[in-house]
């Protein structure tokens, strides 16, 4: 039966937040003996729905259905609902980022190495270590901002997307481990344009979880006959399934260490095995967000304060992603800012290497979490070059070192002496950082006249 010949009525609807609730709604809509269609509107929060007459609605019975999913429906317009105060949860916003930034301090990676003969305790330590680290803010940050769309069937969907997690790095690290050095995780320009893309996501996501309503009209979603399907297999578990694998691709610097061991251990066997321990090494962390998430998202009266410290979060680590993948493409950025002196006054710089007659040598110093600049920083553009690596325990993304424009991909940096021929550089300024951008740049400069 066509609309034309249906009765009509408007049903105001509380709670929703994004595109993703316009197709759980309908769904929910259409369950209703004698509902034929039913058209729900973010922006307006309100649902049109199209019955054959005679139809009766019990909101009171309707209500109770859709209270696990955080919804309530009215045929009156709701008052504006009155908001937990932003300072509390700015507050324990800025509380758990400080907790993050005091165990990154901690320098934890030190203690942990690998190779091609790594024992599955260490991987699993490493893990544990990038789960409170600067990984969080990219893997963590995915898992926060799809916590909300699976309020629904929240314990199967997380439990999904940590298991299909787990089994894709058992899966793939095997794979790597059989093909060996096959396989290279390079392409700088591509990973870091899909981590600003995600991050992008992030903060329209976060907007919304803090009720902009400009945030609210930008669609992140697909048309509504394609994700009609999807909120089927999401339902089932499928979707999250999905992105649990996926985030085997996600570019994170601990998780590239672990990679670039099963790339080295040359079985199957050993690579899906230090894959499947760094994968249960970073479940603790991640387990804490899906419980966090579930337990206040199904408490109407907390979800919105956990909506906005959430908000908060992903907006913070969305410009941490964003400002690092400026440094990985040697783009101006907040690193850029240098406060005080030198920073390599204390650092001793060792090396054997002998430079030919016509070369030129870039001296670094890495060194936990950082590089140290040794020496010149301006040299002369068109002449051969080297840079030369003192590793003195490097951990985690210093590990992977870049310089976007002047190599392919990353090098992975050996302890002691590393060389690394650059070349013959064309005039500019370049950063050398880590493969995620998250070791503040040293930066060169190529010139025709260098003495100026």
């Amino acid at each position: 039966m066509s609309k034309e010949h249906l009765s009509q009525k408007t049903i105001y609807v509380q709670g929703m937040h994004c595109s993703a609730c316009e197709v759980l709604l309908e769904k929910e809509f259409l369950k209703i003996e004698g509902v034929e269609y039913a058209d729900v509107s973010l922006n307006s929060h309100s649902a049109t729905v199209y019955f054959q007459p005679g139809t009766k609605f019990h909101f009171k019975k309707l209500n109770a259905g859709l209270r696990k999913l955080n919804y309530k429906v009215s045929d009156e317009p709701f008052d504006d609902r009155p908001k937990p105060k932003l300072f509390k949860s700015l507050t324990v916003a800025v509380l758990v980022l400080v907790l993050f930034f005091v165990f990154e301090q901690l320098q934890l990676g030190r203690f942990v190495s690998l190779d091609g003969r790594v024992s599955f305790f260490s991987a699993f330590l490493l893990g544990l270590i990038a789960s409170v680290s600067s990984c969080a803010a990219l893997i963590g940050g995915v898992l926060l901002s799809l916590s909300k769309h699976w309020q629904k069937k929240a314990l199967q969907s997380h439990t999904a997307f940590h298991s299909s997690r787990i089994f894709s790095f058992f899966v793939l690290g095997g794979v790597l481990g059989a093909i060996g050095s096959a396989i290279q995780f390079e392409g700088l320009l591509l990973s870091a344009i899909l981590v600003i893309v995600i991050s992008i996501v992030m903060v329209i996501l976060a907007l919304q979880m803090l009720e902009f309503e400009f945030a609210r009209k930008v669609r992140l979603a697909l048309p509504k006959f394609l994700s009609s399907g999807i909120a089927e297999k999401s339902e089932k578990g499928s979707a999250a399934y999905i992105v649990g694998a996926l985030t085997f691709f996600l570019p994170c610097g601990f998780t590239l260490i672990a990679q670039g061991a099963a790339l080295a251990s040359g079985s199957f066997m050993a690579g899906a095995g230090i894959m499947l321990a760094f994968a249960f090494g970073t479940l603790p962390a991640l387990l804490v967000i899906s419980f966090t998430s579930v337990g206040f998202g199904s408490k109407p009266h907390l979800s919105l304060a956990f909506n906005q410290v959430v908000g908060i979060i992903l907006i913070f680590f969305a410009f941490y992603n964003i400002n690092s993948q400026f440094n990985v493409l040697g783009l101006p950025s907040l690193s850029d800012i240098q406060l005080g002196g030198s920073r390599s006054g204390n650092v001793e710089f060792h090396s054997n290497y002998q430079a030919s007659e016509n070369e030129q040598v870039i001296s670094l110093v890495a060194r936990d979490f950082d590089y140290f600049l040794i020496g010149d920083s301006t040299f002369e553009a068109g002449k051969p070059t080297k840079l030369v690596v003192d590793n003195q325990g490097a951990y985690g993304c210093a590990v992977a070192l870049s310089v976007f424009g002047l190599m392919d991909g990353y090098h992975f940096l050996e302890p002691g002496e590393n060389v690394v021929d650059l070349g013959e550089p064309a005039a500019g300024s370049y950063k050398i950082t880590c493969s995620m951008g998250m070791v503040t740049p040293a930066i060169v400069s190529f010139t025709s006249n260098p003495l100026l």
